[in-house]
């Protein structure tokens, strides 16, 4: 007879995102000296704890809002990440083949408006931070059935393995498996764009200034990683992305140096290139009977303002806070009751941060020239109008302007 595995929480998707959950809610039990719930994490990708290297991380420059990394420290999380993150001390914006620019940088309470890492680097410090941790790794694993009953739910994982939980925290993704095998609805916007991504190695110091460049074929983004290493992240025509990808280095750096300019530095050198489709992605309904969606898979957005991971650690810190304070009270984690405040911040918050990203990308997509010409009026007003500067970089930091 199979045994069944009883939980309070089951977080499906053992990447970033779930990672970083689990490790809000060690440190919050840590915090309020409570014993942690019981929680399973389902991941179809194989996980060795005590190796750096996880199959679902790459090199991709992800970038950490001032937001998320003041979260990663009070959940003394950041040890472990600040060694391979480099600060953010400025952003450039500009557009091509105009003379409209401006600069955007924290006030004089704040040094730098965020960092970048490495995927694999923020992974891996997550998965330090948990190596101790009383939880259940089901891995490789995937949710081959799901039964809602008024109060659990019954998994069956693709082994046979029978597991029971109060709740679940679904971190599988955009293309989310349980979202779709409970078959709930999607409203999805494809940008007819394809995101080239890479590391580049540039000639001179990055000195910590990050670029976002506008052109006729979208947002160009450099995001410092290191002394005089970027990530690139090349939003493209899908015909332009092919083309991109299949050049050989030297005609890929030529085609990019004369996009971007030499604002810093020489292009001497390029890592590996990978892509992916824009498409915006937002769940109108964020939870279905005892099993929330956060992150990528509740919502994805364009790349254009770097904040789809820091939106996703807003549901995150939301969330745990949620999990911590029911559970504290010894209450069942999984009733709606205490998740009603939540799902109205956190659409609210969604809805606010997709809107102005969706707007981004369609104001500076657009070749029409009277808008052209107000989009090169409106960066030097930006960089004139200091109120609207704070705005922005409010935004930058992912903190919510009200």
């Amino acid at each position: 007879m199979q045994t069944e595995l009883n939980f309070d929480l089951v977080i499906n998707g053992g990447g970033l995102a779930g990672l970083a959950l689990a490790a809000a809610l060690v440190a919050l039990a840590k915090q309020h000296k409570q014993n942690l719930i019981k929680i399973a994490i389902i991941e179809p990708q194989p996980i060795d704890l005590a190796a750096d290297y996880h199959p679902s991380f790459d090199n991709r420059a992800i970038a950490l809002a001032y937001h998320s990394v003041q979260c990663f420290k009070q959940w003394q999380i950041w040890p472990l990440i600040e060694p391979y993150a480099h600060p953010i001390k400025q952003i450039e914006v500009s557009e091509q083949s105009t003379a409209g620019f401006s600069y955007i940088h924290p006030d004089n309470q704040h040094k730098f408006l965020g960092y970048v890492a490495e995927a694999q680097a923020l992974g891996a410090g997550l998965k330090k931070y948990l190596k101790d941790a009383d939880i259940s790794w089901f891995c490789p694993n995937k949710i081959a059935e799901i039964q809602q009953h008024t109060a659990h739910l019954e998994l069956t994982l693709d082994d046979g393995q029978k597991l029971n939980t109060k709740l679940i925290t679904s971190c599988d993704g955009a293309n989310s498996p349980l979202r779709q095998k409970l078959n709930l609805p999607v409203e999805q916007f494809d940008y007819q764009q394809v995101a080239v991504t890479t590391n580049v190695q540039l000639s001179r110091p990055s000195e910590s200034i990050a670029y976002e460049r506008f052109t006729q074929t979208g947002p160009l983004a450099m995001l410092p990683m290191s002394a005089d290493k970027y990530g690139l992240v090349w939003c493209l025509t899908a015909e332009k992305a092919q083309e991109m990808l299949a050049a050989s280095d030297a005609e890929f750096i030529s085609a990019l140096q004369q996009k971007f300019g030499f604002r810093a530095g020489k292009i001497e050198q390029i890592g590996k290139r990978a892509s992916y489709p824009l498409i915006s992605l937002v769940m109108p309904q964020l939870h279905h009977h005892r099993v929330i969606f956060l992150a990528n898979a509740s919502h994805t957005l364009h790349p254009v303002a770097g904040q789809g991971f820091n939106l996703g650690v807003r549901d995150i810190v939301a969330a745990a806070k949620v999990i911590q304070q029911a559970s504290q009270a010894q209450l069942d984690i999984g009733e709606y009751q205490h998740w009603s405040g939540y799902l109205a911040q956190r659409q609210q918050d969604i809805q606010q941060m997709t809107a102005a990203t969706d707007f981004l990308v369609r104001s500076f997509s657009n070749k029409y020239q009277p808008l052209q010409l107000m989009r090169n009026i409106g960066l030097f007003a930006l960089e004139n109008l200091p109120v609207a500067k704070r705005y922005f970089a409010n935004f930058a930091m992912g903190f919510r302007n009200s």
